[in-house]
C-alpha cells in the first residue's frame, strides 16, 4: 500500500515512476519484500520490476521458500553465485526477460569494434554491459555446476535454510537472546534482551570477534545496535552452531 501510494505522490508532483525494486533478502537483517504484491503494482503501473536477489536469489531452488513467491515475476533479476553458491568473489550476474531492453540503442561505434547486431541472434557483451575486454566470470559457475550439478547446490541452501531455524530457536530457548524476526532465509539479527542502549550486545559483539573462534558483523536497527549471523558456508555444521551459541553464553555472562 505505501509503494502504490508514493507513486501517486511522484505522479501528482510531476514525476514518470519507471522502476520498482524488491529485495529478495536485506543485507542487514535478511528480510524478504512481499514480491507478489509489487509484481502486481508494476503490472498496474506499467512499471519495470527488478528484484534484488544477490544474497537471497538462488534460494528460489527451495520449494519450502515460498517466501520468495513473485521472484519470478521480475523484469529483471541479480544475483551473486559469489554469495550462496561459494563462488570466487566477484561473481555476479543479471537476468533479465527481454535483452532487447538493455541493449545499447546504437552500440559503441568504434573502427575495432564487432558490427551492432541488431537481430540479437549473436550477444555481444559489449552491447549490454560498459566493459569491452571482460573476465570469463561465467565459466566458473558453469564448471561448478556441471561437475557438482545443480541437486548439490539445491541441498547446501537446503541445510544453511535448516540451520538458520535451528539456531534461532536455540537462541529464543535461552531466555537472553531477542530476535530482530525470525530467518525468512539464512540470515537474520539479534541482541541481548534487557540491553535497549545496546552496549552489553556491543561489547558481546567485540568479545565473539577478539575470540577467533567465530566471526559475526552487526548493524543499525531502529537506532539499535544489533549482531547479524549468516549461515552461509558449506563446511558449517549444527555442531559449528552449538559451539557458536556456546561461546555467546560464555561472553554474554562477562560483558
Amino acid at each position: 500500500q505505501r509503494a502504490r501510494e508514493a507513486i501517486r505522490r511522484d505522479k501528482s508532483a510531476g514525476f514518470t515512476p519507471v522502476m520498482l525494486v524488491g529485495t529478495a533478502g536485506t543485507t542487514n537483517l535478511g528480510r524478504v519484500d512481499p514480491l507478489d504484491d509489487l509484481a502486481d503494482i508494476c503490472r498496474d503501473e506499467d512499471l519495470w520490476f527488478h528484484v534484488d536477489g544477490a544474497y537471497g536469489g538462488f534460494f528460489k531452488l527451495l520449494g519450502e521458500a515460498t517466501v520468495l513467491k513473485g521472484l519470478e515475476r521480475g523484469d529483471s533479476l541479480s544475483l551473486d553465485p559469489h554469495k550462496a553458491f561459494a563462488m570466487p568473489y566477484g561473481t555476479g550476474a543479471l537476468l533479465v526477460r527481454d535483452v532487447k531492453s538493455i541493449t545499447w540503442p546504437r552500440g559503441l561505434n568504434a573502427s575495432y569494434m564487432p558490427p551492432f547486431s541488431t537481430d540479437h541472434m549473436r550477444l555481444e557483451y559489449s552491447d549490454i554491459t560498459p566493459e569491452l575486454s571482460r573476465d570469463f566470470r561465467g565459466l566458473r559457475l558453469w564448471m561448478s555446476i556441471k561437475h557438482f550439478g545443480l541437486e548439490t547446490f539445491r541441498q547446501h541452501l537446503s541445510a544453511k535454510w535448516k540451520q538458520a531455524r535451528y539456531l534461532a530457536e536455540r537462541f529464543k530457548d535461552t531466555g537472553k537472546i531477542e530476535l530482530v524476526a525470525d530467518p525468512d532465509l539464512s540470515l537474520f539479527a539479534w541482541k541481548l534482551k534487557n540491553d535497549p542502549e545496546g552496549k552489553r550486545s556491543r561489547a558481546l559483539f567485540q568479545a565473539i570477534n577478539s575470540s577467533g573462534t567465530f566471526f559475526v558483523t552487526a548493524c543499525e536497527w531502529e537506532k539499535t545496535f544489533v549482531i547479524r549471523t549468516c549461515i552461509l558456508g558449506f563446511r558449517t555444521e549444527i555442531s559449528d552452531l552449538d559451539e557458536f551459541l556456546k561461546l555467546i553464553l560464555t561472553l554474554e555472562a562477562k560483558v
